[in-house]
């Protein structure tokens, strides 16, 4: 917790139109990434700013611009990403002629237009971005970031280097370097990246997780453990790291190992199809295919149509001597991604 934080919360307590305090407390919030607790302490704050404004108090709109500059950046966090844009096209007014604030303001606009799909837009409003603040690296690394997400991540590469190069210290440029050079096949240099991140902080966990998700990929699984390791010591409770570290105790045919990390995984987190998938996965490995189906159907409630899950649902029916309806559903995992790799093998097995 940010030694600031407790300070900050009593001064809001004692003195509740404390501006300064009242965005500290939502930036310090945003930083734990507590978005919703963020967006509470702004929506407040932005509605007595503008009862204030309405009053004649023109001269507060600069510092309107910066609280729906960082509400905007909440709802995006939060999944909101309509209201997220609504909000920024109101802080791109406030701003008025400030081109570094407006410069945030597009890139955050950017982000949440990428999330929308709208990707050509997105790659726009991150160009005009930077036409106004091209060192930032903050707005370099949006322009690859969308870039990436649009299904380019060739093109994403460049600015996401030149963002490192700014501040190399830059941490989510390392992640996002690393997802585009993994996309356009170049697993050892994202590799280096990811490293090359945990150098700077060997706890940083989207950095774990990547770097361990990106070993499995490679089939490296005794490195995948040795890159987890260290984190779940810290981290005993994430659900994502315990899922990663059974997919690699998986790999390495130490099933009971791998259903009691990917069991635990599920207990914290009783509904993620990603968990329940491959815990059924594990227990198919176990011969136990009646209770992976459960599994498996639960995991399709959560995530229906996705081709990875109705893959692994098909194996399960398959080895439960359902044959038909396991073409049935591996054809629809195929449909849904010809490229599953796993679903292809099993649908050629059944006619075998």
């Amino acid at each position: 917790m940010p030694k600031h934080y407790g300070a900050r919360r009593e001064t809001v307590r004692r003195s509740p139109a404390h501006v300064e305090a009242r965005l500290a407390l939502a930036s310090i919030y945003m930083d734990l990434n507590r978005f919703a607790a963020a967006e509470r302490e702004l929506i407040e704050f932005v509605t007595n700013v503008d009862q204030g404004i309405q009053q004649g108090g023109e001269g507060l709109k600069p510092l309107q611009a910066r609280a729906r500059n960082m509400l905007g950046y909440a709802l995006y966090r939060l999944g909101h990403h309509s209201a997220a844009i609504e909000v920024l096209d109101l802080a791109v007014v406030d701003a008025g002629e400030d081109g570094a604030r407006r410069a945030q303001i597009l890139g955050d606009r950017a982000l949440a237009l990428s999330a929308l799909g709208h990707h050509d837009e997105a790659i726009a409003e991150a160009g005009r971005a930077l036409d106004l603040a091209p060192d930032s690296a903050a707005l370099n690394h949006i322009l690859g970031f969308v870039l990436h997400f649009a299904g380019r991540p060739s093109d994403a590469i460049g600015p996401i280097e030149r963002a490192l190069e700014i501040d190399p210290g830059f941490m989510a440029g390392f992640n996002t370097l690393a997802l585009a050079q993994a996309a356009t096949g170049q697993g050892d240099a994202a590799v280096d990246v990811l490293q090359r991140a945990l150098r700077h902080n060997p706890l940083n966990p989207d950095a774990v997780l990547q770097l361990s998700h990106l070993h499995i990929e490679r089939g490296s699984f005794a490195e995948a453990l040795e890159t987890l390791e260290p984190y779940l010591k810290e981290a005993p409770d994430s659900v994502r790291a315990l899922n990663n570290q059974g997919l690699a105790l998986r790999g390495l045919k130490r099933f009971d190992e791998a259903r009691r990390a990917l069991k635990r995984a599920s207990r914290l987190s009783t509904d993620d199809p990603m968990v329940l998938t491959n815990l059924g996965r594990v227990l198919l490995d176990l011969g136990r295919a009646a209770e992976a189906r459960s599994l498996h159907e639960h995991a399709l409630r959560g995530l229906p149509g996705d081709s990875r899950l109705l893959g692994h649902y098909g194996t399960c029916l398959a080895a439960l001597g359902e044959r038909d309806k396991a073409r049935e559903t591996l054809d629809a995992a195929l449909a849904a991604d010809p490229n599953n790799a796993e679903a292809m093998a099993a649908r050629v097995s059944l006619d075998a």
